[in-house]
């Protein structure tokens, strides 16, 4: 899998969307790229966009919009290698889902403490040392 920078057209080209387009656009109001964003493409096709909403304290938000059904072991070095960087803040904030299990243990496998439930969704921190 290829990563090049994000640009918001490649939320439309996610091949095959894992999202209908009234929740992608729902989505993309709450998680304007505000940070470092990348979008991950394989056999020449968009398979999920994702970034870092950064905040004036120097931490941040994850955010990941990927295809459904994913290759989840590019996608998850991919992440692993991003968030591993030096430059990313040292605090990080994610939250997925609660009815999505398997969001739950990706952000777990990534390295993210869960802070249990709230309302809908389950939240996750990541603090690098």
């Amino acid at each position: 899998m290829e990563l090049v920078p994000f640009r918001p057209e490649h939320l439309a080209e996610i091949e095959p969307p894992a999202m209908t387009p009234a929740q992608l656009a729902l989505y993309c109001r709450h998680y304007r790229p505000c940070g470092p964003a990348w979008t991950g493409i394989a056999a020449g096709r968009v398979v999920g966009c994702g970034g870092i909403v950064l905040d004036e304290h120097g931490g941040g938000a994850v955010w990941a919009i990927l295809s459904h059904p994913v290759r989840t072991a590019a996608v998850h070095r991919a992440a692993l290698r991003l968030l591993n960087r030096g430059a990313m803040p040292c605090h990080l904030a994610a939250a997925a889902r609660a009815d999505w299990p398997g969001a739950c243990r990706w952000l777990e496998r990534l390295g993210f403490r869960d802070l249990g439930i709230e309302g809908e969704y389950r939240r996750y921190v990541k603090c690098r040392q």
